[in-house]
């Protein structure tokens, strides 16, 4: 029979998950091969913080609360929803959240010297449907207007730019639904995986000060299989209150993000696309169409992304193909390339076209895998 100590020596570094704020972890080699697993579950003590994780070694067999088998965790638990979320910024914050029974996400949201983390809570009531991001002074009316809350701590924190702050809704609109899972990546190889298997990537690169830095981007899952059923654009901020109210969801990423400075310098208006989540299946194609240009079966939004040169709008379609997802703008021809996966598609207009030195921006979307229905072609 193996002891406490020879279980935690197979696999110091299982799966970490977490059920009613207390953490399991999925011994993944103990019994090859699955569906037959271990789960563990330990206390949590306040000396492990300064490990930058929620490690035991083998000597502390005593904090071992509960061991079992099973082929998937406690069932109906692991799904709960997200209930609350914050940001912790220091020991004394960390030592709060873990009192209060957060999981923390272990990796660190800032690329500064000064590590923060986000924690979130699962239950059955007050359930998150959106989360939001803001960068810019402009962006925090809307948000503020509109039912959302913000998290006080700065994500960039030590970063000389402004200041980046999370913010979360309970929202009730049909086209609100609940998020049931969230993950963090720094790494621009883990986004397409995510990307084509129902996750949801938020707009905002947390590093988006570093251009030559790592991506450091929030994801989240949702209940359920959702859908893109609408697609707008907006010039500025003063539509943001009556978009978040109808449901929206701004992707976090200004498309005229990254033009070269001008002599003199000018200042050219945000523009942001947005989308609203559906359980019914609704927009199957997206393109982009760059000046007078008609896309046969396609409905223009109106509004120019790339006010700096030759006119670029966000086109839509709802013919028989696969359904659209998820929707996101990819920062640099690397993240361009890497997209290359199954059920995604990326559209190759550069948002920001013609504009020399500027930083390269494409669309790219997930569409579920119906096989009954064709595969776009782009």
């Amino acid at each position: 029979m193996l002891s406490l100590y020879s279980l935690w020596s197979l696999d110091p570094g299982g799966e970490k998950f977490s059920v009613k704020g207390s953490d399991w972890t999925r011994v993944s080699r103990m019994f090859p091969p699955p569906p037959l697993l271990l789960y563990i579950r330990r206390r949590i003590h306040r000396q492990d913080l300064h490990r930058g994780r929620h490690a035991h070694p083998p000597e502390e067999k005593n904090n071992i609360l509960y061991i079992g088998t099973s082929g998937i965790p406690p069932k109906g638990k692991m799904e709960q929803p997200i209930t609350a979320v914050e940001i912790s910024f220091g020991r004394d914050q960390q030592i709060q959240l873990i009192q209060e029974q957060f999981t923390k996400l272990e990796i660190n949201l800032n690329t500064e010297e000064m590590p923060v983390f986000l924690w979130y809570k699962r239950g059955s009531e007050n359930l998150i449907t959106r989360i939001q991001f803001s960068f810019r002074e402009e962006m925090i009316h809307g948000l503020q207007n509109s039912g959302f809350t913000h998290i006080p701590q700065r994500i960039n924190e030590g970063a000389p730019d402004y200041p980046i702050r999370l913010w979360y809704m309970r929202g009730t609109t049909e086209f609100d639904f609940p998020i049931v899972d969230l993950r963090v990546t720094t790494s621009l190889q883990e986004e397409p995986a995510l990307f084509s298997n129902n996750w949801e990537r938020l707009g905002c690169d947390l590093n988006r000060s570093n251009n030559s830095g790592h991506p450091v981007y929030v994801w989240v899952k949702r209940r359920g299989r959702t859908y893109i059923c609408d697609i707008t654009a907006t010039i500025g901020f003063a539509e943001d209150v009556g978009l978040f109210n109808q449901g929206f969801f701004r992707v976090d990423e200004d498309t005229n993000r990254g033009l070269p400075l001008t002599n003199p310098p000018t200042n050219p208006p945000s523009s942001f696309i947005w989308y609203r989540h559906s359980s019914v299946q609704g927009i199957t194609r997206v393109r982009v169409s760059v000046g007078d240009e008609v896309i046969d079966g396609f409905i223009r939004v109106d509004k120019n992304l790339n006010s700096e040169s030759t006119p670029v709008y966000l086109c839509y379609s709802n013919g028989p193909h696969r359904p659209v997802q998820y929707l996101t703008v990819l920062v640099s021809e690397a993240a361009r390339d890497a997209y290359g996966a199954p059920n995604i598609t990326v559209v190759i207009v550069n948002l920001n076209f013609e504009i020399p030195r500027s930083i390269p921006l494409f669309i790219a979307y997930s569409s579920w895998a119906n096989p009954g229905a064709p595969q776009d072609p782009e």
